[in-house]
């Protein structure tokens, strides 16, 4: 019974709604979605880049809004509007997020990269400002939709790579980090990603040297009229 409960969830998640559904990270971050599935122990979820995966136990929780799904409007699809020549690009965005971040507004280049990332979702360079200034604020549970939306929609880019790298690396998972960086190095070889490489595998190391003199060692010792067998 409860399994057959557990499909027609998840059979119902994953089925496009007029409302969105939001994923709150434990990290916390936010992600907007029309529709989601589990798989195993990943959590699918629809974005405009196509479908994301991210592990479910990064999940905080989910619920419903009254939001439209992202890329959709909340009636009837309506013919694309004009741009605005008053409102900034999504270059000049860029730019302004760039300052900000030098000038360590970190909120405010946050929110800068962001809007850019709204206009042209394919600018990786927005995305890597964009994880740069929430990392400065610890808010790294945000970065994580925005980096897999980029690489979704440009996996070749090494930028984003070394972005999702760091990003594990702060949680913790050296060996996700380790595998990201060796995948940026492969596409643009650098020395900055060979030094992260290095630091890594020394650490992986030095963990695995640990857990063998950690272990227990047993010593038998047979002596004079003892039994060995």
């Amino acid at each position: 019974m409860i399994r057959t409960l557990l499909a027609s969830i998840l059979i119902l998640a994953a089925t496009p709604a007029a409302e969105a559904d939001i994923i709150h990270l434990k990290g916390g971050g936010k992600i907007l979605t029309g529709a989601w599935r589990l798989d195993g122990n990943v959590l699918l979820y629809e974005s405009p880049a196509g479908m994301i995966g991210i592990p479910y136990s990064e999940v905080a929780r989910i619920e419903k809004s009254d939001l439209p799904p992202p890329g959709k409007a909340a009636d009837e699809p309506a013919a694309p509007a004009e741009p605005d020549p008053a409102l900034p690009d999504a270059l000049s965005l860029l730019r302004e997020g760039g300052r900000a971040l030098e000038q360590r507004d970190f909120d405010t280049a946050a929110e800068r990269f962001l809007q850019s990332i709204r206009e042209r979702p394919e600018l990786a360079a927005a995305r890597v400002g964009y994880a740069v200034a929430v990392f400065a604020m610890d808010r790294d549970g945000m970065a994580l939709s925005v980096i897999l939306e980029g690489l979704a929609l440009d996996p070749g880019n090494p930028d984003l790579h070394e972005v999702l790298g760091d990003l594990r690396n702060r949680e913790e998972r050296v060996e996700d980090a380790l595998r990201s960086w060796r995948r940026a190095h492969d596409i643009a070889p650098a020395d900055r990603m060979q030094e992260k490489i290095e630091i890594a595998e020394r650490e992986l190391q030095a963990g695995r040297d640990y857990a063998v003199s950690s272990a227990p060692h047993f010593i038998v010792r047979y002596g004079e009229g003892m039994d060995s067998g």
